[in-house]
């Protein structure tokens, strides 16, 4: 089949049988006083050096330990034969266990830093598209923007490559989708929800790759509630609502610029309103049609 790089042989299936076994967790077991631990950066290494890393335990009771040589053996013997499908595969699947089961404070760090020394060992072709995917989802989603402020811009760029470079790849929908998440417009607004009349007030709004907001302010009865409508009926009363009332203000909010990709906070001052309930809506169009 169109798979059979990633495990092409009878001691593919086997082993991955066995890691399969091995990660279990069985809470039937007696357990023994100093149990197997990954405790090290060591376990974040590229291949190369992986399979060199000598872990050693007292633990004999089958868990992580026996996984962890499991994964040297199939990236040793991957590594041999050349098979970098295979080999990236395993090695993806093996740090990822690995990150699940770290009790380090900076397996972050190690993370990152692993993928970043492996992409250098990986020839041109499909087990680098593979990779750079891999290594595309990991910098979106590590989330730190005030210590890894490009690592969505590298992702993205990460993406364009296997886009660009790999067209007819199987892998180009993944890449493609992938892409989309990482330049999505989003934002997300919260105001005071008590405000004195005729003062001016505070709109906090989250927002990412997002240049302008367009804001209307609406007046509302004091019961007002699209919640009560039914269920079924809902979309369209709301649907209906902002696209035939007048709003009371209009504004157009030019956002602070951001190229990174992650999402930022900054605060808008609204108008002075009179005593009342109000509702604001906000869209990255001038546009008000809500159909859109």
């Amino acid at each position: 089949s169109k798979y059979s790089n990633y495990r092409p042989t009878l001691y593919d299936l086997l082993a991955w049988r066995a890691l399969d076994f091995f990660k279990q967790k069985d809470h039937h077991i007696i357990k023994p006083k100093i149990q197997f631990s990954i405790n090290k950066e060591d376990y974040y290494l590229p291949s190369k050096s992986f399979i060199a890393f000598q872990p050693s335990t007292t633990d004999t009771i089958l868990s992580s330990f026996e996984a962890i040589k499991t994964y040297q053996q199939l990236e040793a013997f991957h590594l041999k034969r050349k098979n970098y499908d295979a080999l990236v595969t395993t090695y993806f699947n093996r740090i990822d266990f690995v990150h699940r089961e770290n009790i380090l404070k900076s397996k972050e760090l190690f993370y990152l830093d692993g993928i970043k020394q492996m992409y250098n060992d990986i020839p041109k072709g499909n087990a680098q598209v593979i990779f750079k995917l891999h290594y595309a989802q990991a910098l979106y989603d590590n989330n730190d923007k005030e210590t890894d402020a490009i690592n969505r811009i590298k992702a993205l760029q990460l993406v364009n490559e296997v886009i660009n470079e790999y067209p007819k790849s199987e892998f180009v929908v993944a890449a493609k989708e992938l892409q989309k998440v990482i330049l999505k417009p989003t934002f997300n607004l919260q105001n005071e929800e008590v405000v004195p009349a005729d003062t001016f007030s505070k709109l906090s709004v989250t927002y990412g790759n997002t240049n302008n907001l367009y804001l209307k302010i609406y007046p509302v009865s004091q019961d007002h509630n699209f919640y009560k409508e039914n269920y079924n009926e809902r979309d369209s009363i709301i649907h209906a609502f902002f696209n035939n009332k007048t709003p009371q203000h209009s504004l157009t909010v030019t956002l602070p610029k951001t190229l990174d990709h992650y999402n930022h906070t900054t605060e808008v001052i609204l108008p002075k309103l009179t005593s009342g309930r109000y509702i604001v809506f906000a869209n990255t169009s001038p546009d008000t049609n809500t159909n859109k």
